[in-house]
């Protein structure tokens, strides 16, 4: 994600290879999600993700994508 830290706004590019169900959920350090950036069927291609955070605390978060098989996690920073 681009800017990292940030506040409160960030982008996450996420590039699709095939067709399929794609989540992209913001968790904090507990484990808990607080915010869906997407939830939906996405063709192949690239998409950026626009993420507002202003209702969170600072603090550091994580994003998981689950897309046709590929799972990965990231660590961001909200600074306020």
């Amino acid at each position: 994600n681009y800017p990292n830290p940030f506040n409160p706004e960030t982008n996450i590019r996420i590039a699709i290879q095939k067709e399929g169900f794609v989540s992209l959920k913001i968790f904090d350090v507990t484990g808990r999600e607080v915010m869906t950036g997407v939830q939906e069927v996405l063709k192949p291609g690239i998409y950026n993700v626009e993420i507002d955070a202003s209702r969170l605390p600072s603090g550091v978060y994580f994003y998981r994508l689950n897309a046709a098989g590929f799972t990965g996690t990231k660590k961001m920073t909200v600074l306020r």
